[in-house]
């Protein structure tokens, strides 16, 4: 499945990947939220590797022309990650459809890579998290209530604590 002679060999999409990842920046997807990995890979710059790793060199222009943003099939491929960190590389292969296997001595590193890996059943989180919200809500918003000029009750947006301190020379 891997060409004898790839993308990244012939003509590496350094370019593409610059242009990626300034879009990406700072801006991290949702899935890489559940921790704020210190090292953490962009994504789309492992996806153009993996990509660039897995097609045949006269496929560049294909690559550099929109390629990046179309759904892959590299059901065919395993990735290993010795040292999965922040879970970018597993995570990047997975979405691309290949079989994924990574390690890390660092059971926080492999908590979050294999979290990042579940299967999520929206219809539960979505219940789960209505359950919290109706259980939280009333609790936090009393602190936000606030009596309106026309004498009605309101919610505040924003708060400003303000605290007063008397000196000395003041009393």
């Amino acid at each position: 499945m891997i060409p004898k002679k790839t993308i990244l060999e012939s003509d590496p999409p350094i370019e593409l990947a610059s242009a990626l990842a300034l879009k990406e920046g700072n801006s991290k997807k949702p899935i890489y939220a559940i921790h704020k990995w210190w090292a953490r890979r962009l994504g789309s710059v492992f996806r153009l590797l993996l990509l660039g790793a897995t097609h045949p060199a006269n496929r560049s222009p294909w690559l550099k022309n929109g390629a990046f943003f179309e759904k892959h099939d590299l059901s065919g491929i395993k990735v290993f990650d010795p040292f999965v960190g922040g879970g970018t590389t597993l995570v990047e292969a997975s979405k691309c459809g290949a079989s994924v296997v990574g390690v890390d001595i660092d059971p926080v590193a492999a908590f979050v890579s294999e979290k990042e890996l579940e299967t999520v059943d929206e219809k539960l989180l979505q219940t789960a998290f209505d359950d919290v919200e109706k259980a939280a809500k009333e609790a936090a918003l009393k602190w936000y209530r606030t009596i309106l000029p026309d004498g009605r009750t309101g919610t505040i947006i924003y708060a400003f604590w303000v605290e007063t301190i008397k000196s000395a020379e003041n009393g």
